[in-house]
């Protein structure tokens, strides 16, 4: 059977994401230092609802964080930027008026370069929680779980958290979970349990590679990255659980007191959802179950309630 041409692409950027992982430092070619999605257009339906500085700059210098597929990654043929985030922020670029000039950064970099002032907002796959609350705001525009992803030498498949005690986890060190998995690996040793390790990384390329060399016996990520991760790789990647945890949304980022462009942003949001648009990017991707009706303003730790049918 022949795969749709951008789940083929997909695949083949999860492919170079763990290659990226193993090469060498030099071989890592640079990187544009940042790209610009969408186009300048006064005419668009929310371009005079853009604050004064925006509008004078012509574009939203936005965060993104490249090598995490199906969000946003590098296409190994075009060496495009690629991913629903990207094509989300050329559909919002349409409401808007003015592209995202958008400035690759690390995960756990995204909140420093918003306090910096490096980039306006961020774009990503982030969890919205209460802890990151404390600092940014949150534009919630999907609804995920998270799953293990294993070696697939392995067969556990585990329930909740708490089944975790004698395993090997690895995590995005800014993952909203790892304070949840350090509790429980205090509370394995409490319980005189086996130990439950924990192997932090700065991106997703080098947890794959953790789990594929069986460094780690899995990492927990959201279902989709799971599920794609999980179908490209042979069989050497499985799903090792159930949902785990909470229902989390995810959102883009902007620092406090931003509220002017994160509201012209939101209504954005709200307009392609209504358009339909929203829905057909997620379904190109196959992740269209996620999908919300409206989108949210910092409801991360309100997520079961907000998502009751």
């Amino acid at each position: 059977m022949k795969l749709p041409a951008i789940l083929t692409s997909l695949l083949l950027g999860l492919g170079f994401a763990v290659t990226l992982a193993a090469a060498p430092a030099a071989a890592q070619t640079a990187q544009p230092q940042f790209y610009m999605l969408g186009e300048r257009n006064p005419a668009a339906p929310l371009y005079k609802s853009l604050p004064p500085a925006v509008a004078k700059e012509g574009a939203i210098v936005t965060g993104i964080i490249i090598g995490s597929p199906p969000s946003q990654f590098i296409d190994t043929d075009s060496r495009e930027l690629k991913g629903f985030n990207i094509d989300l922020l050329k559909a919002l670029s349409k409401q808007l008026g003015v592209p995202f000039k958008a400035i690759p950064t690390d995960f756990a970099a995204f909140i420093p370069g918003l306090q910096a002032k490096r980039f306006a907002m961020v774009a990503a796959f982030v969890a919205d929680s209460a802890a990151r609350q404390k600092v940014v705001d949150f534009v919630d525009y999907y609804a995920t779980k998270d799953l293990a992803l294993a070696n697939g030498k392995t067969n556990f498949m585990l329930k909740s958290l708490d089944e975790l005690c004698g395993h090997s986890v690895a995590l995005d060190q800014g993952h909203y979970l790892v304070p949840q998995i350090q509790a429980q690996q205090a509370k394995c040793k409490a319980e005189n349990r086996p130990e439950l390790r924990l192997d932090m990384f700065r991106d997703d390329a080098s947890l794959r590679q953790a789990v594929r060399t069986g460094r780690s016996e899995m990492l927990i990520t959201s279902s989709v990255n799971a599920l794609y991760s999980a179908k490209m790789s042979n069989g050497e990647l499985r799903i090792g659980s159930e949902a785990l945890g909470k229902p989390v949304l995810v959102g883009y980022t902007f620092l406090k007191g931003e509220d002017a462009l994160l509201e012209v942003v939101r209504q954005a949001f709200a307009n392609i959802m209504k358009s339909g648009e929203y829905v057909k990017v997620l379904d190109a991707y196959g992740i269209a179950e996620g999908a919300l009706k409206e989108p949210f303003v910092n409801q991360g730790p309100n997520a079961a309630a907000v998502l009751k049918p």
